[in-house]
């Protein structure tokens, strides 16, 4: 092998060092960025869930009045509408 040929190849090793280096670095970042995704997907539907649970006795209670309101409209006694306040 002659000097210019060593040179190369030592240019060409140093090289190819520096691409493994971008190559991991590009790589860790490619492994974070889809962990990140996997939380901000796990956390949306966490909260959508949460929501649901929280808000399902505010919902439960809406249907109370839409009865309560088809009690007063059907002109029925007044015993019905007691019970269906106990309840609430």
């Amino acid at each position: 092998m002659t000097d210019e040929e060593k040179t190369l190849l030592q240019k060409t090793s140093i090289l190819a060092e520096e691409n493994n280096e971008r190559l991991k670095k590009l790589e860790k970042r490619y492994r974070h960025m889809r962990i990140w995704g996997i939380v901000k997907i796990l956390f949306i539907i966490l909260s959508l869930v949460y929501g649901y649970f929280y808000y399902l006795k505010y919902l439960s209670n809406f249907s109370n009045v839409e009865n309560l309101q088809n009690i007063l409209n059907s002109g029925s006694g007044g015993s019905q509408l007691q019970d269906l306040l106990k309840g609430l």
